[in-house]
């Protein structure tokens, strides 16, 4: 064991408590009272200092059989959102079994220098304390580089939230008289069905400006071709929203490939909004969702289907239970396209033609023939669709539906 410098006996014994009484059934099993005890000298000894606005992380091996080694790491912060679930996939990312994770909330009192003065009052502090699979010394060095960079991830876009949902309501109000449809969208989003975690300006000269929340750090969401395709595409006056996947993996929240917003303002350049769908808004009806509900209008009519018989009910249900909005609202990963893949990955290769629709989405079109079969025979395969047998006559219908 690493010495540690001589603590305050009342931090100690107030983090050894902190540790177990708000603890889930088994989230401290194995772990004796030496063991606690050794767990909060590490936790007070990060904690001591901590300034204002920064991560204070503390990362030591510990003792193990062969085989079975271990260490454990600490990260205290300001309490905020997606702190737990940002640095968990960090860790899952770089394949390091978590064996044990408490997350306490404290309340600190702490001097401008950052130093301790009263424990138990104050303002809350996370900490997140994990134990996990050793890692070699770099290893150890490339984890809390990582951390470092993840939280400062969070931070930014807890700190900018505010000013990024103001940008998408202001994006909303200047697409009001030219695509009233686009901006209720916009205001759907806005209203916590998007998680915002990034927005910038791109000007005529393809540059960010104005950077908030993870944009602040200069996160390249696509390579520069795909992202030159998305602003030519936006360049037609008639087209005012694209909604896509990033190449991009998202540091904060759920480490999946970050949705994104793009909105052409009256004056020519873009506004970027980045983040990620919401749960709540992956279960909305696409019958209750701006612009979805409009094309589902729309093949009703080129249907004949009224809204209300069983056909047409058939056919909302199938667009709901066989996609989720954010893919029928974008067409592929990346402005021009490719495979859509919602787990972590290597970026995919940008096409050279950008979508071409105003909110870009899989054309919302059926061949009539087609969808007449689906409607009136056996839910049994189809000969158009190879392989097609193992999935419902819903998910075929809808299938056909995207690609047009």
């Amino acid at each position: 064991m690493t010495a540690q410098p001589r603590l305050p006996k009342t931090l100690v014994e107030f983090i050894r408590a902190a540790l177990t009484t708000n603890a889930l059934p088994g989230e401290t099993a194995g772990l004796d009272r030496e063991q606690l005890r050794e767990a909060a000298e590490f936790i007070a000894s990060a904690a001591a200092v901590r300034p204002a606005r920064t991560t204070a992380i503390k990362i030591e091996s510990t003792g193990g059989e062969a085989g079975r080694r271990r260490m454990r790491l600490v990260a205290i912060n300001e309490d905020m959102p997606f702190l737990v679930d940002s640095v968990a996939g960090a860790t899952a990312a770089r394949d390091l079994a978590v064996h044990r994770l408490l997350h306490p909330i404290v309340k600190v009192t702490r001097d401008k220098q950052g130093r301790i003065e009263k424990i138990g009052e104050g303002q809350p502090e996370s900490i997140i304390y994990i134990e996990l699979d050793r890692a070699d010394a770099r290893g150890r060095q490339e984890l809390v580089r990582q951390l470092k960079r993840v939280l400062s991830d969070v931070r930014a876009a807890v700190t900018d939230w505010p000013a990024m949902r103001a940008e998408m309501k202001s994006d909303a109000d200047s697409l009001e008289k030219r695509d009233r449809e686009s901006a209720e969208l916009l205001r759907f989003l806005a209203d916590n069905n998007f998680t915002l975690l990034g927005h910038a300006h791109v000007g005529r000269d393809g540059q960010l400006k104005n950077a908030l929340g993870i944009l602040r750090n200069e996160i390249a969401l696509w390579e520069k071709s795909a992202a030159e395709a998305a602003v030519a595409y936006l360049g037609d006056e008639d087209r005012t929203v694209l909604i896509l996947k990033a190449d991009r993996i998202s540091p904060v929240h759920r480490r999946v490939p970050l949705d994104v917003v793009m909105v052409r303002l009256p004056d020519g350049t873009l506004s970027v909004h980045t983040g990620l769908w919401t749960s709540e808004a992956l279960r909305t009806s696409a019958q209750h969702i701006p612009v979805l509900r409009q094309r589902l209008v729309k093949l009703d009519k080129e249907l004949g289907f009224a809204p209300s018989s069983h056909a047409g009910k058939a056919l909302a249900h199938s667009v709901d239970i066989a996609s989720r909005p954010s893919d029928l609202l974008r067409r592929g990963r990346g402005p021009g396209g490719g495979a859509d893949r919602n787990e972590p990955g290597g970026p995919a290769k940008a096409q050279a033609a950008p979508p071409s629709r105003s909110v870009a989405t899989p054309p919302l079109r059926l061949r009539l023939a087609a969808s007449r079969r689906a409607e009136h025979r056996p839910p049994k395969g189809d000969r158009d669709d190879a392989g097609a047998g193992n999935r419902s006559a819903g998910q075929q219908l809808v299938g056909r539906a995207w690609r047009g």
